[in-house]
């Protein structure tokens, strides 16, 4: 079974929402996410919420500033089965999910990318710099797609007063930073790039990107 994970994450930042809110396409697409209460699985939340030993070691918070969320991808599953109307509002061809901001104002890139983006992308990464630049707050775009369990793409663009990107290479299993120069890095994408949002994750593991996750719940509407 495959599952993608393709979203904009910042700190809460009024000016930040409400640009993306004077967007017809994402203006109900966001979310703050400012406690935990939305992890639904049972096995997450014994170590999560429930200070249950077994896993500890993944346990994780969130930033002070807390997290807003922008356009996630969700699935259908036990926890939303009921939800139809709801989750048919974040239905989105990857092709097409950024395509709506072509007419927005961008800046490029200045670095060298050395895996393939889709068109799409590169409007989204172009337009987060313009973001950064004129509103000086960190914003991430985290990307990837597993099959099975097993990744297949990943990486992260963060946006703070430079560009960083992180990438796991699949052929040498092994994750990279890109500042200066492509570096490897015994972190992986996720905790290299959540710590520009005051976010020190322990482990790969993220809650927010189980598909069991209650969106819902922190929909800003």
């Amino acid at each position: 079974m495959s599952w993608r994970v393709d979203q904009v994450y910042f700190n809460y930042n009024q000016s930040l929402i409400e640009h993306f809110q004077n967007i017809e396409y994402s203006r109900n697409k966001i979310f703050h996410v400012n406690d935990l209460e939305g992890i639904r699985s049972e096995w997450t939340r014994d170590f999560m919420l429930n200070n249950k030993d077994e896993n500890s070691h993944l346990k994780h918070g969130l930033p002070k500033e807390r997290i807003v969320t922008l356009m996630p991808d969700l699935r259908r599953n036990l926890y939303n089965n009921s939800d139809k109307q709801f989750l048919d509002i974040f239905k989105y061809s990857r092709n097409e999910k950024w395509k709506f901001l072509e007419s927005e104002q961008r800046v490029p890139l200045d670095v060298k990318i050395p895996f393939e983006l889709i068109n799409g992308q590169i409007m989204l990464l172009e337009h987060l710099n313009f973001l950064n630049q004129k509103y000086q707050a960190p914003i991430l775009y985290y990307f990837s797609e597993t099959w099975g369990g097993s990744t297949e793409v990943e990486f992260a663009f963060v946006f703070e007063n430079k560009t960083h990107i992180y990438f796991h290479d699949v052929d040498l299993e092994k994750n990279f930073a890109i500042e200066e120069a492509v570096i490897e890095t015994s972190r992986s994408v996720l905790e290299n790039s959540f710590q520009y949002l005051g976010l020190n994750l322990p482990s790969p593991f993220f809650a927010l990107h189980e598909t069991s996750f209650d969106w819902k719940r922190y929909w800003i509407k």
